[in-house]
């Protein structure tokens, strides 16, 4: 039984219904006619409890299913599929109905490949073998040829004999032949065309309603393209973040460790002595000054200091220095192009103001510094200052003696606090140049790597904030695709809140083990990613897979949300 008693329903100034009633008893083909846009529609999504009057009182004690104007079939869904939807039905009755509305040849295509009335015609073999106590037809002829509409309309007079079809039309010649009672759309009111006794005499058969199990599956078959799509692609956007932001630290790293054998000595340039106490140096050994190597007409820049032993422990091939021969890193081996280093000597220029002195020496070994790229050669100081005392001036005296009274260049032991306290005073002394090779190499490399880390830096954020976009954007609106099959599945029986678990079980099941692995593995890569890219930026790297998986919860969650049986119509308008 449908009863409305005193509805009234407006959209903004546009008014639907003024205090109507309308009542129906009996079983029986009613017709719900008038112009189009007056209201027919809406009208029957408020008896399928897809909208709400604005008052009134409205009494249906039945099941109330709908064929829709616009079809509403589910795209990822074949025509079999889109009719029995997991139901369980008695098939070769089904297949009797399709074969009167002539579409069982149609079973395995899918909705783009038919033709609006071969559309329309599974819409209303779906809600028909549903089976529901009511039913509302949406001009549900529109779309069909001449024959097809007689067709469509002996099949629902046939329906109607135990079973309330309560169909909208504006075809009104059509629908005379066939209505049992006729009610008309007149002054925002349903005024009944003629009367009709019948009666309320319900078929037996029971309505089929789709199985959870069976609904699962169902579900699933909708989502399984897209949700692997989008898996694929925040994956895929995960770790181009995460690949970006290891290589980005890698590519532009600076080590902090010391594995050379100069990095905890400085090196001062002064006339005055007390500039090294100024400098927190407290034992320091005078030295010479070395020039840049000059190789067949080239010119090397080179590091050449004093060997000192060094607490990290260094791989020397050969031998440590000694009288007159040198140590080479393997920067300065390489990029001076020497082969038979046992059997090289080189041409050294050394300097004690005012005499500039050259010196042959040969090569006892090979150092390997790993954190830096500069080309170092180290010698024995004691050595050479022995050395130095054998070469005799003009003016008399040796040159150690001269090196003594005059030399200006000095080095010192200094821990890296040291060093960085001294290159900060060293900026008020006048006539002093302080020097650390390592320390020197690795603040030049920052200020030439700056511009470069930045823009790198700029494109990891650009990656993970179109990561968060995608995930936003892509799952709101996959979400709100799917109101349309959701609905046609409310519509069909299928209750909101299995929808909305099942939805959310769908997404979850694909995506959070992708995220979860990826936090696993990025923390088991935690000991190798460390030294690289340091506390902060591990950090965010572990962060990423955690603010996926909120950001995506949140959005799904509030999606969902929008989803409601009171919104049908409003979905089924969203085309």
């Amino acid at each position: 039984m449908i009863r409305i008693k005193h509805a009234s329903k407006a959209f903004g100034n546009n008014i639907i219904l003024d205090q109507a009633d309308l009542c129906i008893t009996s079983c029986g083909l009613y017709v719900i006619w008038g112009e189009s846009g007056c209201g027919k529609s809406t009208l029957l999504n408020i008896l399928a409890g897809y909208d709400r009057f604005d008052s009134g009182e409205v009494e249906i004690d039945a099941s109330v299913m709908t064929i829709f104007q616009n079809y509403e079939l589910i795209d990822e869904l074949n025509v079999y599929d889109n009719i029995f939807l997991n139901r369980e039905l008695d098939e070769k009755k089904g297949m009797e109905l399709l074969k009167k509305l002539k579409i069982d040849d149609l079973i395995e295509r899918y909705p783009h490949e038919l033709s609006g009335g071969q559309k329309q015609r599974v819409g209303i073999a779906r809600a028909l073998l549903a089976n529901p106590k009511i039913i509302c037809c949406d001009e549900p002829t529109e779309s069909l040829d001449v024959e097809n509409k007689y067709i469509v309309m002996d099949i629902l007079k046939e329906y109607s004999k135990d079973h309330i079809i309560i169909m909208a039309s504006h075809q009104k010649e059509m629908v005379e032949t066939y209505a049992d009672q006729i009610f008309e759309f007149k002054d925002h009111k349903l005024v009944s065309k003629n009367e009709y006794q019948g009666s309320l005499n319900f078929s037996d058969e029971k309505e089929c309603t789709l199985s959870k199990k069976k609904g699962r599956k169902l579900l699933h078959l909708i989502m399984r393209k897209k949700n692997t799509l989008f898996s694929v692609a925040v994956i895929f956007l995960l770790v181009a973040a995460q690949t970006l932001l290891v290589v980005k630290q890698k590519m532009f790293y600076i080590p902090d460790t010391e594995k050379t054998v100069n990095a905890e000595m400085l090196y001062i340039e002064t006339e005055n002595k007390e500039n090294l106490y100024a400098l927190n140096i407290i034992k320091s050994d005078k030295i010479v000054k070395f020039k840049n190597m000059v190789i067949d007409g080239v010119e090397y820049q080179v590091n050449i200091y004093p060997y000192v032993d060094h607490d990290e422990e260094l791989t020397i091939e050969g031998d440590l220095p000694h009288d007159l021969n040198v140590i080479l890193n393997q920067n300065a081996l390489e990029r001076l192009g020497i082969k038979d280093w046992q059997n090289t000597v080189l041409p050294l220029t050394y300097s004690v103001a005012p005499y500039t002195e050259e010196v042959e020496m040969g090569i006892s070994g090979i150092v390997y510094e790993e954190d830096t790229a500069a080309m170092n050669i180290y010698y024995d100081l004691d050595d050479f200052i022995d050395y130095l005392g054998s070469i005799e001036l003009q003016e008399g005296g040796t040159m150690k003696g001269h090196l003594e009274i005059r030399g200006t260049c000095y080095q010192g032991y200094a821990s890296r606090s040291i060093i960085s306290y001294a290159y900060n005073y060293a900026k008020d002394l006048s006539g002093v140049t302080i020097s650390n090779p390592l320390y020197d190499e690795r603040a030049r490399r920052e200020s030439e790597q700056k511009i470069y880390t930045y823009l790198f830096s700029g494109l990891v954020y650009i990656v993970i904030a179109l990561l968060a976009v995608f995930v936003v954007v892509f799952t709101y609106k996959e979400t709100k695709y799917y109101g349309k099959p959701f609905a046609v599945l409310i519509s069909q029986q299928m209750p909101l809140a299995f929808i909305r678990t099942q939805y959310l079980l769908e997404k979850i099941c694909l995506l959070y083990p992708l995220l979860i692995l990826d936090f696993i593995v990025t923390s088991l890569l935690s000991p190798v990613y460390i030294d690289i890219l340091g506390e902060e930026s591990m950090s965010l790297l572990k962060m990423l897979p955690i603010g996926v998986f909120v950001i995506y919860t949140l959005v799904l969650v509030y999606s969902l949300r929008q989803l409601q049986r009171k919104k049908i119509s409003k979905i089924m308008k969203e085309e």
